[in-house]
């Protein structure tokens, strides 16, 4: 017997990185598993991969192809996401930042826990003036860069990923190569002759296309609070998505 169908609300939501309009609907209790056991593996990857998932149920718009989202564009969707399926509003716990005197005579951080009722649908992805797609690594010769998915950035940031896996993923998100006469394309060129190329950047080249990884946008917010074991009134800065969730 067909049991009947229940009707899911559906809202529509800006992507950061190109300004489309997709249409999602709330998380189900599908969704609800599949973060529960990203969760628990407590494995960034699994986890990052369990959110694309989730991202992918929940959208409905037609052509949608989460693998071309960038790291912001995830955090940003799956944000509302939480928002629009649990609670507007997030109780989390953050920690006091205040120096104070320790017993021994040394300062550390206070670090007790204070709640914070935190409005998510207020966070906003902040957007690095310092950020640009145009490298120009010498007067007649640079690069343009795209935005690295959330796979290719989770490569770059970790720690277990080799120093050549790393300048891989780095390399994949060059667009074009420019000089005076031409612009070469990725068509134009293969991933080892782009390896080589890039073998032969100055320390200098590599730390101004490292900046703009560096100054990539991303989910930031504010958030002031009063410690009530040292009373103490501060502000920390909220980064990132697991910065959201405690």
């Amino acid at each position: 017997m067909a049991l009947p169908t229940l009707t899911v609300p559906i809202y529509s939501l800006k992507v950061p990185s190109t300004k489309a309009s997709i249409s999602v609907r709330p998380f189900l209790v599908k969704e609800e598993k599949i973060l529960l056991m990203a969760a628990e593996s407590e494995n960034d990857a699994e986890m990052a991969e369990g959110i694309s998932q989730i991202i992918n149920n929940c959208v409905q718009t037609e052509d949608f192809d989460v693998e071309t989202l960038t790291t912001f564009d995830i955090e940003y969707i799956f944000l509302q996401l939480r928002a629009k399926s649990v609670n507007e509003i997030a109780d989390i716990k953050i920690y006091c930042q205040n120096e104070v005197k320790q017993d021994d005579g040394t300062m550390a951080p206070c670090a007790n826990p204070v709640d914070v009722k935190l409005d998510l649908t207020k966070i906003k992805v902040k957007f690095d003036k310092n950020h640009n797609s145009v490298i120009k690594l010498e007067a007649d010769k640079g690069i343009t860069m795209r935005l690295p998915t959330i796979k290719e950035l989770s490569s770059l940031s970790s720690g277990e990923t080799s120093i050549s896996d790393r300048m891989i993923a780095m390399t994949g998100c060059i667009e074009t190569i420019y000089d005076i006469d031409q612009v070469y394309t990725r068509k134009d060129f293969s991933q080892d002759e782009l390896n080589e190329w890039a073998d032969t950047l100055t320390e200098k080249q590599f730390e101004m296309i490292d900046t703009f990884f560096k100054t990539i946008p991303a989910l930031k917010h504010d958030v002031k609070y009063e410690c009530k074991k040292c009373a103490h009134k501060g502000t920390v800065t909220l980064s990132g998505i697991q910065d959201f969730f405690v």
